[in-house]
């Protein structure tokens, strides 16, 4: 059987489902994975029972070089060749350009052809980090990369981004990896409420516009609040501004709630107590933004009507008046006349919640996804040039 080497930093990230089912859901490769971190959570127990998993990192020294700068010792670097000789995979899959920059010196040490993901701000806005060097190190180590034969972007927009920070745009495929849209696809119950449920699953960071909504909460609700509630799921670093808002406010239809975990009985639960998904990315000052987020894609395959913005990635999956409503960046009108719009209109809800479930199930899947994937694997492991020659 064919072979595939993935390679992150970290093993796993509870947002990094979008990983996870790329490794799980190989068809015609078996999978090994090269990490340097561990890190305690769902993802990470149900990966290592699945998938063999070699840790570069295994001692205090390195572990103390490898969380300061990053760095890999000689001798984890020798270990690691070693690892990836013994394994002889087909083809090598980094995920995230920055984890390439760890792992770089390794993968130029053997004659293995290496492809590598990008997935959202290690193309948006961590090439502007360290007074412009993250981009210099991206070009130079990534995408000058001996062994490097393809760089996947998630969209035409990440396309865009990797060619103005110098990636060879004849090394570009744009290829979406795909989602478990088929397990979240549910009979969703479209009849009258008496209260309309508004959702929003997510990690509290700036790009994914929780103040912006809340802006335009406040402005909907300024009225009449009586008959719509809104659902604010998650965890992260902006959770106390999100408290603060809703408290000065005295926004009362906001209820706020820890994460769930990806796959959970809360998480599915969460799609079906809900009547409209809403997901307002934004860009920041930074250049920091969005690839695909996962959690729009699970709303649609679920059967909810999606709101979101015309923001990276997001307007190749969500056609506008088709399979949902999307807005300006950081428009708090709007995303106020949208919510409206939806809240009123019950016939409009059931419509674009079933074309957002048709189109994510039969196009945005993980199973079809993964076919062509392995397919590009194919091609840059050398596979439909031997097959040609074998058959002249």
């Amino acid at each position: 059987m064919k072979k595939v080497l993935h390679i992150v930093r970290k093993v796993l990230p509870s947002i990094t489902s979008f990983i996870y089912n790329q490794i799980s859901y190989h068809i015609n490769y078996e999978a090994e994975i090269l990490y340097a971190e561990d890190l305690p959570g769902i993802l990470s127990r149900k990966i290592h029972s699945k998938i063999p998993c070699r840790k570069v990192v295994d001692n205090e020294i390195g572990d103390f070089l490898y969380r300061k700068l990053r760095m890999l010792t000689p001798g984890e670097i020798k270990r690691a060749k070693k690892i990836i000789q013994e394994l002889k995979p087909d083809i090598i899959h980094v995920h995230y350009g920055v984890d390439m920059l760890v792992f770089s010196r390794i993968l130029n040490q053997v004659n293995i052809p290496v492809v590598v993901s990008f997935y959202g701000y290690d193309c948006s806005s961590f090439p502007k980090r360290f007074y412009g060097f993250g981009k210099y190190w991206l070009q130079r180590s990534v995408f000058k990369h001996k062994n490097l034969r393809a760089v996947f972007a998630m969209s035409p927009d990440m396309k865009k981004d990797l060619i103005s920070i110098g990636c060879p745009k004849e090394i570009i495929r744009v290829h979406y990896y795909g989602s478990e849209c088929n397990t979240f696809k549910t009979e969703h119950d479209y009849s009258e409420r008496d209260v309309v449920n508004f959702l929003i699953i997510s990690s509290f960071t700036a790009k994914k516009g929780h103040l912006v909504l809340l802006n335009a909460w406040k402005q909907l609700t300024s009225k009449n609040s009586d008959n719509i509630r809104l659902t604010i799921i998650g965890a992260g670093e902006l959770k106390k501004d999100i408290e603060n808002y809703i408290k000065e406010n005295d926004l009362k239809s906001v209820t706020l709630k820890g994460p769930v975990q990806y796959g959970s009985a809360e998480h599915h639960e969460a799609f079906r107590n809900a009547d409209v998904f809403v997901h307002p990315s934004i860009n920041l000052a930074n250049g920091d933004k969005e690839g695909i987020p996962g959690a729009l894609i699970e709303a649609m395959s679920s059967g909810l009507p999606v709101i979101s913005t015309f923001h990276a990635g997001i307007p190749y999956i969500v056609k506008p008046d088709i399979t949902g409503i999307l807005v300006e960046e950081g428009n708090v009108g709007q995303l106020t006349e949208a919510m409206a719009k939806l809240a009123s209109d019950r016939v409009l809800r059931e419509t674009l919640g079933k074309n957002a479930q048709l189109y994510a199930t039969t196009s945005l899947d993980i199973l079809s996804k993964e076919k062509e994937l392995e397919a590009l694997y194919d091609e840059f492991a050398g596979y439909q040039i031997n097959n040609l020659n074998s058959n002249t």
